[in-house]
């Protein structure tokens, strides 16, 4: 089965206002996580076809932002996997208007 890796951004909202709207929308729960690798506070979801990472666009160990091409986005979600990958990329573009598709690519 092919898979599929999307990065989706917030500009309005920040960490926590996009994990409500995403968990709502996906019917999920995302599991709070900490990594300087990742921002600090993040959120993650892993399930046997699909793993969600919803954090800040800020990287602490360069100080910078974690995804340079985007700026005007403060929060990104990274969806990756196979299967219910793709079903969440739909729900996403259908049920929350706020998270803006970046980057698609498929595998």
């Amino acid at each position: 089965m092919a898979g599929s890796s999307s990065l989706y951004g917030f500009a309005e909202l920040d960490l926590e206002g996009a994990r409500s709207l995403v968990e709502r929308a996906l019917e999920v729960e995302l599991r709070p996580h900490d990594s300087l690798y990742r921002g600090g506070d993040y959120y993650l979801l892993k399930e046997p076809d699909a793993e969600l990472i919803l954090q800040q666009n800020y990287d602490c160990l360069d100080d910078d932002l974690a995804e340079t091409d985007f700026p005007a986005a403060r929060v990104l979600l990274y969806v990756d996997g196979e299967g219910r990958a793709e079903e969440i990329a739909e729900l996403l573009g259908a049920q929350v208007p706020e998270a803006a598709l970046l980057r698609r690519a498929s595998y």
